[in-house]
């Protein structure tokens, strides 16, 4: 059985996996649709598609800005493993024993500050 701490490492691989698949699409796409756009310009006849007609190819441009768009989205794997060691990190400090000892450092780091506000104004005098 998997915990959310081992869901979002797998997570952090499955993640770097998807981004490199969307920019590649993206890449790959966008040089098929500008390819498409250019020897249509250039009046290519591409299968059923007249001669010259490079708006078709115009009309689906926005397919690689959104699979682009999408893995800008997308966390990379560093991100979702910072993500996991803050969730880790937060259920260490707010447990019992861990509140226990940050208030027993505060109240060290308390003292001690007087001690030296104390001998820094002595010293002055």
């Amino acid at each position: 059985m998997m915990n959310g701490l081992s869901w979002m490492i797998y997570g952090a691989g499955v993640l770097g996996n998807i981004q490199g698949v969307l920019i590649g699409t993206a890449i790959v796409s966008g040089i098929g649709i500008a390819g498409y756009i250019a020897f249509s310009a250039m009046g290519a006849d591409i299968g059923d598609v007249p001669k010259g007609t490079w708006k078709g190819g115009v009309r689906w441009a926005w397919v690689p800005f959104i699979i682009a768009l999408l893995a800008a989205l997308v966390p990379s794997a560093s991100t979702v493993y910072l993500m996991a060691a803050s969730e880790a990190g937060e259920a260490v400090v707010t447990s019992p024993d861990a509140k226990e000892m940050l208030n027993d450092l505060k109240s060290i780091i308390r003292k001690k500050l007087k001690e030296e506000l104390g001998a820094d104004s002595k010293s002055d005098s």
